[in-house]
């Protein structure tokens, strides 16, 4: 079992939510095997870091923030995942996510020190 802090949040969520913040604010997108390496496991351990992002996502929905994981995408498409919105226009979910990159990018993430469940 992933080693929890007082809080509850396990230090690899901490992890994958610190190096987030650190992309956003440089403004960054990274692919999911970029950000696997950014918290220690090597490319090929990417899909790891998709239960933290979930629970992330979920966090940034449930307290009003830029959902924060829009910045991780598909190294082949270099896209969000399939689903990012519930929109079925391409065209109409680029301009979506776009518009949230940009909303991530803008938020002062200094003011977020963890995200609870």
């Amino acid at each position: 079992m992933p080693k929890q802090d007082s809080s509850g949040q396990t230090t690899f969520s901490q992890s994958v939510l610190k190096a987030l913040k650190e992309n956003a604010r440089n403004e960054r997108i990274v692919t999911y095997g970029q950000l696997a390496e950014q918290v220690g496991l090597s490319r090929r351990k990417a899909m790891v870091v998709v239960p933290p992002l979930k629970r992330i996502l979920k966090a940034c929905q449930r307290h009003g923030y830029p959902w924060l994981t829009a910045i991780v995408v598909n190294q082949d498409t270099c896209r969000p995942g399939e689903g990012f919105t519930d929109e079925t226009d391409a065209e109409i979910e680029d301009k979506c996510w776009r518009a949230m990159v940009q909303k991530v990018y803008d938020y002062d993430w200094s003011k977020v020190d963890d995200l609870d469940d």
